[in-house]
């Protein structure tokens, strides 16, 4: 009889660990260091709003009808702490990197947007959204997704903008991956009135 409880406890702490971050970091691993000889690649940037509460934020996509995922994010540098990213892009109300990665072929959509803010206490706010993003990988091809800006927003946990900057981005990402192959990037940056999420 007590190996039937043993049994019950062990499904219910497994249950309870689905959505840890060890079970969300274990999502990840199957895209993140795809070195296959099929592997496509997508550009995009990830950035954050000047004064955002955000310590660091991401975006993170999913491979349709599986639980695998890829994020990008980025870390601002902030006076007088450690850690952060020299930007890629800087203006006076953003600043951001570029990102590549190589990923399996197949279909992808955007699956939600993550502040943190570190200090005395850690706040952190996840907004699922809707899949305004919606990409194909192509074996040997790039696929540009637009650049996501994240922002602390009052009674919304956050708000992300996105944008197309495929000129700048790319050419970034070129001297970053010299062998990406840009003759013909497929955009895949949504209309102008799904750019707000």
């Amino acid at each position: 009889m007590n190996w039937k409880f043993g049994i019950a406890v062990l499904a219910l702490v497994l249950a309870g660990c689905a959505g840890s971050p060890y079970d969300i970091a274990r999502k990840h691993d199957a895209l993140r260091d795809y070195q296959g000889a099929d592997a496509g690649f997508f550009v995009a940037s990830s950035g954050a709003i000047k004064g955002s509460i955000f310590s660091n934020s991401s975006v993170t996509f999913r491979r349709r009808d599986t639980e695998d995922l890829v994020s990008i994010g980025y870390t601002p540098k902030r006076i007088l702490s450690l850690g952060g990213e020299p930007a890629d892009f800087e203006s006076s109300k953003d600043s951001g990197i570029v990102i590549v990665k190589r990923l399996p072929p197949g279909e992808y959509e955007i699956q939600s947007a993550q502040g943190v803010q570190y200090g005395t206490y850690e706040y952190r706010c996840t907004k699922r959204l809707a899949p305004v993003v919606r990409f194909t990988v192509h074996a040997g091809e790039v696929v540009y997704l637009g650049r996501y800006v994240v922002t602390s927003w009052r009674g919304n946990c956050l708000a992300l903008a996105i944008s197309d900057e495929q000129q700048s981005d790319v050419a970034v990402a070129k001297t970053r991956v010299p062998a990406l192959p840009t003759d013909a990037v497929h955009s895949n940056v949504p209309a102008v009135e799904q750019r707000r999420q």
